[in-house]
């Protein structure tokens, strides 16, 4: 269902082609489903916010839930920032962390 709400229907597109293309007994219900599916608009929500998948972070924070709203990643990425920012080297002034 993410696949056909984002487009992403290329995958889908080739399988039913090649069902077509062996002229089996599927051929013509592969073939309409392909021509449906060249032709579906998903109907999406006017609210409907970016998601972000973290696939690998080496703070857990961030990594954690690994699906969630770009604005909040956005945020703790910010409030992460300000603090590494801050901790600073007392001999260098420079920060301790950087990424």
């Amino acid at each position: 269902m993410l696949d056909l709400q984002s487009g992403n229907i290329h995958y889908y597109v080739s399988y039913l082609k090649d069902i077509v293309d062996e002229e089996c007994d599927l051929s013509v219900r592969a073939g309409i489903l392909m021509e449906r599916l060249k032709a579906y608009e998903p109907e999406l929500p006017k609210d409907m916010e970016p998601m972000v998948h973290v696939s690998y972070c080496e703070k857990s924070e961030l990594g954690n839930p690994r699906c969630q709203k770009l604005s909040d990643l956005d945020s703790k990425t910010v409030e992460q920032d300000k603090a590494w920012y801050a901790d600073r080297d007392p001999n260098t002034n420079e920060p301790k962390t950087t990424a």
